[in-house]
């Protein structure tokens, strides 16, 4: 089985190549959609975020918002590091026994889509990083329409992350999504069809 992973900064379109790399048979896994899972069922994981950054992280009902955990958490790297260390061992493991029960399975492709490839060192358990980059702007624009941030919190949360460069020096494969989505699309087919499966 080939081990994937596929990554970009915020608003390049990481999840859209995924997208397409499932249609074309891999298996998909979102490290996104695993840490939502995880913050919203684990008690413990919800309390110690409580004491971390208190009550501003609740909806009006009194229960966990996503939006306000972001808000909180991504103003600096301090908060930004508390949840990546408490969230990223317990989305490490899940995606590794996704991984291995795919494997099982006879998988021939598996795709991990992650925000932190490399800043969290999990490129060494893949065989191969497709990284998609778009220019600043444009990220900025599609995340606004996406999820509604403003520019201030879009710039904060792209401080945090490597920068785009670095994380196209490490790249197996590139793709450019600064046009289409059709585009974007026959850029990862190309990709789809270098890689030995």
């Amino acid at each position: 089985m080939f081990k994937l992973g596929v990554t970009g900064s915020i608003g390049a379109g990481k999840s859209a190549a995924a997208r397409r790399l499932a249609v074309l048979g891999a298996e998909v896994s979102n490290s996104d959609e695993l840490a939502k899972s995880i913050l919203f069922e684990d008690a413990e994981i919800q309390r110690q975020l409580l004491r971390r950054f208190g009550t501003k992280i609740l909806d009006e009902n009194g229960n966990l918002s996503r939006e306000n955990l972001a808000a909180a958490a991504f103003q600096d790297k301090t908060g930004q590091d508390f949840l990546n260390e408490l969230l990223h061992p317990r989305v490490r493991q899940a995606t590794r026994d996704l991984m291995m029960n795919a494997e099982k399975a006879g998988v021939k492709l598996f795709v991990v889509d992650a925000p932190l490839i490399f800043e969290t060192g999990l490129d060494r358990e893949l065989d191969a990083v497709l990284v998609v980059t778009a220019p600043r702007e444009l990220r900025k624009i599609r995340v606004r329409h996406r999820s509604g941030i403003s520019s201030a919190d879009f710039m904060a949360r792209n401080a945090l992350q490597w920068p785009q460069a670095h994380k196209e020096a490490r790249a197996d494969y590139v793709v450019k999504n600064a046009s289409t989505e059709e585009a974007l699309i026959q850029q990862v087919d190309a990709v789809f069809r270098q890689l030995p499966i």
